[in-house]
This record gives structure tokens, sequence and C-alpha cells, in this order.
């Protein structure tokens, strides 16, 4: 009997534990995926546990959740799968904070660690699939060395951000103009957006991506000529160029307007003062002058006599001098 209690005890013990160590976990499958439980501990709020794959391969996860919903638990397994076949991997760290997952993989390299840093709510192979094709361009690199990658996921695209370590191309250290790193960003086709700082300009570079030379050049030819750079690549200076000539346009035809409109009160106050005299007295009316200018403007061959015959079918009654005179300082035409 007392062994019975003995046993019923430890049994108890050990079913506690299990359930303690495995607490987060229960909404996903580990085991059938053939990772194990190593280790959890839980301290100030913070859960933080150690899984094992059958190959030995070891990842931490960290979060301040009650337990992991089982879509973060699977986003968490397809990243640890899909990056697990990349080379050289030290460890990976994941920290679940709200829906997001931060991942930070190290990898060694020759004579350092290389940080790469994944963050967004949504992953997919495809997505992780465009990481490894952005680090193997990255990787390729033959004048650019750096420290640490960020990766940002939205929707489909990968925001990434290179901090640097080192940068000479053609005996220009570049890294001195690049204050803030290089940042590309991948959806369709890996795009390059970033600033270059040469003394008092800041000038914006943007490509597509396809070589480390073109990018180098890109960068340099901002660098030692900034004004010929914006003129010929910066879309910015060409919007900002159309918006000034646009509104160059627009104040040139205000003004042109303005001018028209004051031409024609002259012409219109000239016309009136000399027909007034002509007429005996009685200006002539504004309608008409304009009827004259419409009717010259229309058909520039008309003639005096044709003007008048026109009005004489208004029965507007007009005489040869006070058309001589429309006509002479409105087209310029004397006789």
């Amino acid at each position: 009997m007392k062994k019975t209690l003995i046993f019923l005890f430890f049994l108890v013990i050990l079913l506690f534990l299990f359930f303690i160590l495995s607490e987060s976990l229960f909404a996903f499958d580990w085991e059938s995926k053939r990772i194990t439980l190593k280790s959890q501990e839980k301290i100030k709020g913070k859960t933080h546990i150690i899984l094992e794959d059958n190959t030995g391969k070891t990842f931490s996860i960290t979060h301040y959740k009650k337990e992991l919903t089982d879509d973060l638990n699977k986003s968490i397994y397809l990243i640890f799968n899909e990056t697990a076949r990349w080379k050289n991997i030290v460890s990976i760290e994941f920290t679940v904070k709200g829906d997001e997952i931060f991942t930070i993989i190290s990898l060694a390299q020759p004579n350092k660690l290389l940080t790469i840093t994944l963050f967004g709510t949504q992953t997919s192979a495809k997505i992780i699939d465009k990481v490894a094709a952005m680090l193997s361009k990255f990787n390729a690199w033959k004048h650019i060395s750096y420290t640490k990658i960020d990766f940002g996921i939205r929707n489909n695209t990968i925001d990434s951000l290179v901090f640097l370590e080192n940068y000479t191309y053609k005996k220009t250290d570049l890294k001195l103009h690049l204050p803030a790193g290089l940042m590309f960003s991948y959806d369709k086709n890996m795009i390059y957006n970033f600033r270059v700082v040469n003394k008092r300009n800041i000038v914006r570079v943007t490509n597509k991506y396809r070589t480390e030379d073109k990018l180098s050049n890109d960068i340099l030819s901002a660098v030692k000529n900034p004004r010929l750079y914006i003129e010929r690549y910066d879309q910015d200076y060409f919007y900002h160029q159309l918006e000034r000539l646009r509104d160059k346009h627009t104040e040139l035809l205000y003004r042109h307007e303005k001018l028209l409109e004051d031409h024609n009160k002259l012409i219109y106050g000239l016309i009136t003062m000399e027909s007034a005299s002509l007429l005996g007295g009685k200006p002539v009316e504004k309608e008409i002058i304009q009827e004259i200018i419409k009717l010259k403007t229309e058909n520039p061959q008309m003639t005096n006599e044709q003007i008048r015959d026109h009005f004489e079918t208004m029965e507007v009654d007009l005489s040869k001098k006070l058309v001589d005179l429309i006509l002479g300082l409105c087209f310029n035409e004397f006789q």
C-alpha cells in the first residue's frame, strides 16, 4: 500500500511537470514534426522555451502570452524549417510580441558573426525563399561587407536594411556617404531606394537591382556629381520640375489674359474717343467693335466694304472711316 502511494505521488508530480513544461505548446503538435521540448522556464511573465529537431538543431522561443496560438506556432515552425537549411547557422531565436514574430538568425562568417533579423505578421515559404534570394545576392558582393541585415515582411513584399561594415568602390569610401545603410525591397523585382549624403547634398538613389557594379556606379555618380544625378534619375526632382513648369505656365496664362484684357480696354477706349469725333459726338457701341473684331479674326481677308455690307444686313450703317479706324488699331491695317 505504501509503495502504491509513493508511486502515485511521483506520477502526479511527473504529470504536473509535463503540464507546466508543455503548457504553451498544446496548440501545436510539435512531436509530429519530430521536434521535442528541451526546457521551459517562466521569469516575470516571460516564457522561454528551447526546442530541438531530430538532427540536433535547437531553437528558442520567447513569448509573453499564456500560450501561443496554433497560427503562431505554425509560423515559427515554417521559419525554422525553411531557414534550417541555410549554411553556417549558429542559432535561431524567436520572440513573439502580440501577433508579431521577431526572428534573429546568427550566421558564422569569416572572422565575424552575421545577424539576420526577420519581423512581420505574414510568413510563408514563398516569403522565406525571397529572403534567401536576397541573401544570395548580398553574399555575392565583392566590395560591400556588412554586419547585420533586417528584413521586414509586409504582404508579399520584403523590405531589407543592410548595415554596412565596409564599402569601398573605385578608391572611394562609399560608406561615408551612406549613414543609414542600404535599403532594398523585393516584390516582383528587387529595388534599392536610399539616400546618399555628400556635404550639403542629400540625393535619393533608386533603381532596379541588377549587379553590384551597377548599384555602386549609381551611388558613385550621386557622390561625384549630385546635381547631374538628380537631373537625370531622381523622379522627385522631375515631379518638382514639372510642378514648377505647370505653375509657371499658369502664371503666364494669367498674365497673358490680363495683358489681353488691358489691351482690349485700351483699344476700346481709343476707338470710342476717335469714333466720337467721327460720328459727331456719339461714340460707337462696344458690341459693334467686338463684332468687327470677330468678323476680321474669323476671316482675315475680309475687306472694309464687306464688313460694312455685313452690318447693312442688320440695318446698321457704318462709315468707311470708322471701320478703317478699328482695322488700323486692332489689326494694323491702314489704307
